[in-house]
C-alpha cells in the first residue's frame, strides 16, 4: 500500500447543461443526516478527455443528472468514502472525478484522499493503494461539472475486480459541502457505492447511495490505467546456484 502527501491535481474542465437535481448528505455522531435537493433536470457533458497517462475508464455516460456530497466533520475514513468497481488489468495511474459544487470556493486545505481497493465481491475490499492531499483546484459551479485527473505517484498495479475512488478531508470544523461527486441516474450503470456510518438512519457499511438519495447508475469515478511494469528475473545458473 503506498501512501503520499500533498500532490496536486489537473483540472479538466467539462461543461455539463440544464438544470439538475442536487441532493446532499451530512454525517454528524449522534446527529440525524442533513438531506437536501433542488429541481430536476438533465445535464449533458459536452467535453470528452482522454486519458493522460493511460486509457481512461468510466462507468457513467457522461450525462450527470445528480450529484452527491458527504459533509464528514468529525469522521474519519472509511465512513464518507465514495468508491466505483472496475475490471482491467493493469496500473492504475490515474483515479478522475467529475466534480461540482454550490458556489463554496473550497481553500487550498480542502483535500481529496484518492484509494484503490482490492475485489471484495459486491463491495471494496482491502486497501491496495492510497495517496492523500490531493487539492482538486477550481470546481465547476452546478450545473457545470470539472473534471480532476488525480495521477498518483506511484501505480497501482491490479488485477480481476477491483473498485477505485475517493474521501473528502475537509477536517474537523463545521464545513459547508465543498464539493459533489456526479451521480448518473439513467445510464448503462456501474457499482457505485459510499460507505455510510453507523447510526444514521441507514444501512451502515457500503452501500448503493440509492439507500439515501434513490436510484442511480453510476458514480463519475473514472480511471485511467497503463501497463503495470514487470520486474525482468535473472534466470542463470549463477543466480540459480546462489539460491542454494
Amino acid at each position: 500500500m503506498c501512501r503520499k502527501l500533498r500532490s496536486d491535481s489537473l483540472l479538466l474542465s467539462a461543461a455539463l447543461l440544464g438544470i439538475g437535481l442536487l441532493q446532499t448528505l451530512a454525517f454528524a455522531p449522534s446527529a440525524r443526516a442533513d438531506v437536501g435537493q433542488t429541481g430536476p433536470g438533465v445535464g449533458v457533458v459536452t467535453t470528452e478527455t482522454e486519458g493522460q497517462c493511460g486509457t481512461l475508464y468510466f462507468n457513467s455516460d457522461g450525462t450527470y443528472e445528480n450529484a452527491f456530497g458527504v459533509r464528514n466533520g468529525l469522521l474519519e475514513p472509511p465512513y464518507g468514502q465514495f468508491a466505483e468497481c472496475y475490471a482491467v488489468d493493469g496500473a492504475v495511474c490515474a483515479v478522475v472525478l467529475d466534480l461540482t459544487n454550490t458556489g463554496n470556493t473550497p481553500t487550498d486545505d480542502k483535500y481529496i484522499d484518492i484509494y484503490v481497493w482490492e475485489g471484495g465481491g459486491e463491495n471494496p475490499g482491502a486497501v491496495r493503494c492510497l495517496e492523500t492531499g490531493f487539492v482538486p483546484g477550481p470546481i465547476g459551479l452546478w450545473p457545470e461539472i470539472s473534471r480532476h485527473e488525480f495521477v498518483l505517484t506511484e501505480p497501482c498495479c491490479v488485477a480481476g475486480d477491483w473498485w477505485a475512488g475517493f474521501y473528502s478531508d475537509w477536517g474537523t470544523e463545521s464545513q459547508p459541502f465543498w464539493w459533489y461527486i456526479g451521480a448518473d441516474l439513467d445510464g448503462a450503470g456501474g457499482c457505485p457505492r459510499l460507505n455510510i456510518a453507523p447510526g444514521e438512519g441507514y444501512p451502515s457499511g457500503w452501500q448503493n447511495p440509492s439507500v439515501i438519495w434513490g436510484p442511480d447508475q453510476a458514480l463519475g469515478i473514472g480511471v485511467e490505467v497503463s501497463d503495470c511494469p514487470t520486474p525482468v528475473e535473472k534466470t542463470s545458473w549463477g543466480r540459480i546456484k546462489s539460491l542454494f
